[in-house]
């Protein structure tokens, strides 16, 4: 999970900026790399080693940084709208997508150190982990939308 959350906000942020217009946002995105990566080495190496504990002090602050991301884009979007159907713009799933992702992980993160702290029922635990599926199947279909949007866009510029 620590290689999943540094190289997961790497691709996300990249990502991010790549789509943002606003050249301060882009900055921001940068520093928040390089600040999410020196935390993310003195994580793993003192506060939660790799292969004992759970990287929570890295996957909250990630999770809350891609809402903000989202946010920030929809807010772009609003500001600079383009002329095609919003369901029809592959940014507007993908970001969907992102911000749906990063709510509910972290809605499950703070559930799940509230739960290790507290040692509740079993079952809850189960109820957490399916949870999760369906938020990384949420996830994906949503992605899986953004690229056939993104597809559909791309043969109607051509023709």
């Amino acid at each position: 999970m620590h290689l999943e959350c540094i190289t997961g906000y790497v691709f996300y942020s990249l990502t991010y900026y790549y789509l943002f217009k606003n050249k301060t946002i882009k900055k921001t995105v940068i520093i928040s790399i390089v600040i999410i990566t020196v935390f993310f080495v003195i994580n793993a190496v003192f506060l939660q080693p790799f292969r004992k504990v759970f990287p929570s002090n890295i996957t909250t602050p990630t999770q809350v940084l891609y809402a903000v991301f989202s946010l920030l884009l929809f807010k772009e979007m609003l500001l600079y709208p383009l002329k095609i159907n919003i369901i029809r713009q592959s940014v507007f799933w993908y970001n969907s997508g992102v911000l749906f992702y990063s709510t509910s992980l972290f809605l499950i993160f703070g559930l799940g150190n509230y739960i290790g702290e507290h040692k509740l029922s079993p079952n809850f635990i189960s109820f957490l982990a399916y949870f999760w599926y369906f938020i990384l199947y949420v996830f994906h279909i949503l992605i899986g939308v953004s690229l056939l949007t993104n597809n559909k866009e791309i043969t109607t510029t051509d023709a």
